[in-house]
């Protein structure tokens, strides 16, 4: 680990699992063998195989909340208020004066603006521009695809979401860092409940679906290496009829499989963009205020103009982080 590339002293833990799969020196000596780097994801070069750097503290999930909130739960200048729904944001012309939402079934209204409501999230209902679909994978879910075909409601539900007893399993996914495919969300209705209309546009753009095959093809090569043979793996054949007329023809066959199993990793960016107020694509200002807007700010991963390579977790936390500064900035706070 090249710790100078690590952060130390910060609220939430990255540790790596305290155990070690019987599969992974098998898959590092199969990575070698291909010419590919054991390494750090977090150090100098990212490209490679490594161990996960999960958030862990003390053998536990240490998530955002148990790195952020539960330490200050108890303030009495601070409210937390799990479960309510923001119904719409209330202005005074263009100035934001509170929030209407819903809490165990009653509507509440936040009407002073000089409260502790320092940001909102704005609501994908408020405005709705572009998104990028953050990561693209395909393969997980083909077990669970021919499962349905073949097995009663019951059977699925146990197969699926029960343990796997005495069924070691490995995983191969090939994901898309950066698509070139967009999709849109837009407005079903002015009903704050009612769930958006989410077109993810997959594999419009066709370098996207080119990209997709050649990592299925890498993960085939992986996982039929000679050091994964000799570890027992051995590949199970996905039930896709329509599919099965390509299996002579590599390229092909991945490029049907892939249109039957592609999924989001639910990483999605861009519906409130961040960028040159002048841009019409643009929702917030390098400030994260919403433009026309007096008193209103987007902090979340909607406002990344495009997605990391990572997952958005942590850039997530940082635009929060970054939030929080600009906030006690303007507002003269030296908390």
């Amino acid at each position: 680990m090249f710790l100078g590339y690590h952060g130390v002293g910060g609220p939430i833990t990255v540790e790596k699992p305290l155990y070690n799969s019987e599969i992974k020196n098998p898959i590092f000596e199969a990575a070698q063998k291909f010419g590919i780097r054991i390494g750090d994801s977090n150090g100098p070069i990212q490209t490679g195989f490594y161990d996960f750097q999960c958030f862990i503290r003390n053998g536990q999930r240490c998530s955002s909340a148990k790195a952020y909130l539960v330490p200050v739960e108890n303030r009495t200048n601070l409210d937390i208020v799990g479960g309510a729904h923001v119904r719409r944001v209330l202005l005074n012309g263009t100035q934001v004066m509170g929030v209407e939402f819903d809490y165990n079934n009653s509507t509440y209204q936040g009407l002073d603006p000089k409260s502790t409501l320092r940001s909102l999230k704005f609501q994908s209902w408020l405005i709705c521009l572009w998104v990028t679909i953050s990561k693209i994978i395909a393969e997980y879910l083909c077990l669970f695809s021919w499962i349905l075909k073949t097995l009663t409601d019951a059977t699925i539900y146990k197969t699926v979401f029960g343990p796997y007893e005495d069924k070691p399993m490995a995983l191969c996914l090939s994901q898309i860092l950066h698509p070139k495919s967009i999709g849109t969300v837009r407005l079903k209705s002015t009903n704050p409940y009612d769930m958006p209309l989410i077109d993810p546009n997959y594999f419009a753009d066709k370098s996207d679906l080119r990209d997709m095959v050649e990592g299925l093809k890498m993960c085939q090569k992986i996982m039929t290496s000679e050091p994964l043979k000799k570890a027992g793996v051995k590949p199970f054949e996905t039930m896709v009829p329509i599919c099965s007329i390509f299996k002579a023809d590599l390229d092909k066959f991945f490029t049907c499989f892939s249109k039957f199993f592609v999924v989001t990793l639910s990483h999605q960016v861009g519906t409130a963009k961040m960028g040159d107020p002048k841009d019409p694509t643009t929702v917030v200002d390098p400030q994260l205020r919403v433009k026309g807007i007096q008193g209103l700010r987007v902090v979340d991963a909607s406002i990344m103009p495009i997605v990391p390579s990572g997952n958005t977790n942590i850039p997530t936390i940082m635009v929060a982080e970054k939030a929080s500064d600009i906030i006690k900035r303007n507002n003269k706070l030296s908390i």
